[in-house]
């Protein structure tokens, strides 16, 4: 879809790009389906990065003892990261 191509051109978020639509005067439906689509779009990426997330985490909880000690800063970084990123 040539929209995600100028969103990224425009460094614009899919947010900004639904606003920008939805600031145009037009009678038809296709305006009405590219906001549904974009939004569909915006939830996918949410999806995709909650599901990465856990398995960042799940990763973590297979950990023996002596890997997470040797590595605890990184993974307290990591799931300060994760926890305050949402």
């Amino acid at each position: 879809m040539p929209v995600y191509h100028y969103l990224l051109l425009n460094n614009s978020t899919i947010e900004e790009g639904i606003d920008l639509i939805n600031n145009v005067k037009v009678r038809t439906g296709a305006k009405t389906k590219l906001i549904e689509r974009l939004e569909d779009k915006r939830r996918e990426k949410i999806k995709h990065k909650d599901k990465k997330q856990e398995d960042i985490l799940l990763a973590i909880l297979c950990m023996n003892d002596d890997t997470i000690y040797n590595h605890k800063e990184y993974i307290k970084l990591i799931v300060y990261n994760i926890f305050n990123n949402k």
